[in-house]
């Protein structure tokens, strides 16, 4: 709780059946290799707020679609992947235990809530006026809302920044490894193995703008989270891209970490190793709870910016 400020409600219970306790695999990073140089700070410290608050409403239109028909699939709406939506810093050992869940999940939420615009400077977030107003822009993205950061073009290149990279580090730390949920909503369930259908029903929620977060056991690998971020289709093999809390390169990401089948079994393959076949690969219900909240934030996105363009009514 905040000083005098209110008890913040009821946090959502996340039932899980997996403990993940990531193991310190961190890769190649260079975190002070800079893909830009941060713009020119504002001299005032501030930042411009996400939506201007005096738009005129729009007159309703006969023609125009309605603003729900729009936004029936809000998350086709998220922030499209840029190849550089990952935090500039690897997993990390926190009192002993490594935090890929956090790591993960702060990733997560920023590709799928946050908006970048480098087309205007950056504030100086040791100024305490600018790093109020980037700190809530924080909370509004970990909190399931929306929000627009102007100065910077990607997470990777957000959290650069000496104090935001600190704040995030906290919250990935702060996350806890233990959790608890039953199997996540499966619409794919024709195969003997229970593998492959976590496979193609992932496979599935990408095409449907999902960023999917799995659990993964192997022996190279260890107990590990993976985001899933893309499918790619090299001949006759489908791949699933994943992002990897261990690797930071600094570059694009292009599908060096993937998941395929082979002779019926699924595997992951990092970069720097060899395939290493999964003895556990699992979608669990706090995927589909964080699911739905991103689809409150980003339909409400959709409708206000819909309506403010006169797009819809």
């Amino acid at each position: 709780q905040g000083q005098g400020g209110p008890a913040m409600k009821g946090l959502l219970l996340l039932l899980l059946i997996l403990t993940v306790s990531c193991d310190q695999l961190s890769g190649s990073s260079d975190n002070n290799s800079s893909k830009r140089t941060t713009q020119a700070e504002s001299p005032t410290g501030d930042i411009t707020p996400d939506e201007p608050s005096d738009l005129p409403e729009p007159t309703p239109d006969p023609q125009k679609p309605n603003c729900e028909v729009v936004c029936s699939k809000p998350l086709k709406y998220s922030s499209s992947n840029t190849g550089f939506d990952y935090l500039s810093f690897p997993n990390f050992g926190y009192r002993g235990i490594g935090r890929c869940r956090g790591h993960a999940l702060v990733m997560q939420k920023f590709s799928m809530l946050a908006e970048f615009d480098d087309t205007q400077s950056s504030c100086d977030t040791g100024l305490p006026n600018c790093w109020a107003r980037v700190k809530a822009k924080i909370d509004k993205v970990l909190n399931y809302q929306t929000s627009k950061i102007r100065g910077f073009s990607d997470l990777y290149d957000f959290s650069r920044d000496r104090r935001v990279r600190a704040y995030l580090w906290s919250k990935v730390a702060g996350t806890s490894h233990r959790y608890r949920a039953t199997t996540a909503n499966m619409r794919v369930r024709r195969y003997a193995h229970p593998h492959l259908n976590v496979f193609h029903e992932l496979k599935n929620r990408v095409n449907d703008g999902h960023l999917p977060y799995v659990g993964v056991v192997g022996p190279q690998t260890g107990a590990h989270a993976l985001l899933i971020y893309g499918v790619e289709n090299r001949g006759a093999r489908t791949y699933l891209c994943a992002r990897d809390p261990n690797m930071v390169s600094g570059s694009a990401e292009n599908c060096e970490h993937k998941i395929f089948v082979h002779t019926g079994r699924v595997y992951y393959q990092r970069n720097d190793r060899t395939a290493d076949l999964l003895s556990f690969f699992k979608l669990t219900s706090d995927e589909d709870q964080r699911i739905r909240r991103y689809e409150v934030a980003l339909k409400s996105k959709c409708m206000r910016v819909s309506r403010a363009a006169n797009i819809c009514k």
